[in-house]
């Protein structure tokens, strides 16, 4: 850890023209504690998660940083980026309307910024995929949580709730069963050989049928 946030420290002066305060050092070190860090606007907190992600992102298995919202999450990255390209570390930028593909290769950055509700959907989606293939996210690691009160108590009232129209894997069946209806109803006499029940939308064969 001393190593790898003086390392950081070093870049973040030499690429951002920022060197890192004593108290954004001591504000990284309670981060990687998972103690909860009140920084006030224009303390620098941005620059302070910098260490904490530099030294989580070194195993490999990857480093989030959590926000608010799409905007926060690109500024954020947007700032700290040519820090992380000096230390050798890759940045990944998640956004709700982006491409599977283009999340999935974010997600598999070294360090990757991503909105909460976002990061909530794509866990949530990654859970109904029908394939592994579909999945986007990776396992968890090490996340930083902006804005924590926010996040974890206001936002979190709100339920995460997803639903789609996937394709029913006897759809080609029932396909060819009503083809084969239509084949055979233009054959038969309504309402001799078979009625129709529109208030249950069903129809059925009659004996003569």
């Amino acid at each position: 850890r001393p190593q790898a946030y003086a390392l950081a420290r070093v870049a973040a002066k030499q690429t951002l023209k920022k060197r890192p305060f004593d108290s954004q050092l001591l504000g990284a070190l309670a981060m990687q504690s998972k103690s909860v860090v009140q920084m006030g606007t224009g303390e620098g907190k941005t620059l302070a998660a910098l260490m904490p992600l530099y030294l989580n992102a070194l195993s490999g298995k990857g480093s989030h940083l959590v926000t608010v919202n799409d905007y926060l999450a690109k500024t954020g990255i947007e700032e700290l980026r040519p820090a992380f390209e000096a230390l050798g570390v890759s940045t990944g930028l998640v956004l709700k309307d982006q491409s599977p593909e283009e999340k999935r290769q974010a997600y598999n950055c070294d360090v990757t910024y991503v909105s909460n509700d976002t990061l909530g959907f794509d866990f949530l989606n990654d859970r109904t995929a029908i394939d592994a293939s579909e999945q986007v996210q990776r396992a968890p690691h090490f996340a930083l949580v902006d804005e924590i009160d926010q996040v974890l108590l206001d936002e979190a009232r709100v339920p995460l709730i997803i639903s789609a129209n996937r394709p029913d894997p006897n759809y080609q069946q029932q396909l060819e069963q009503g083809r084969f209806f239509r084949s055979v109803v233009s054959c038969l006499f309504p309402g001799q050989d078979y009625r129709v029940e529109r208030k249950d939308s069903t129809a059925y064969l009659t004996e003569i049928g």
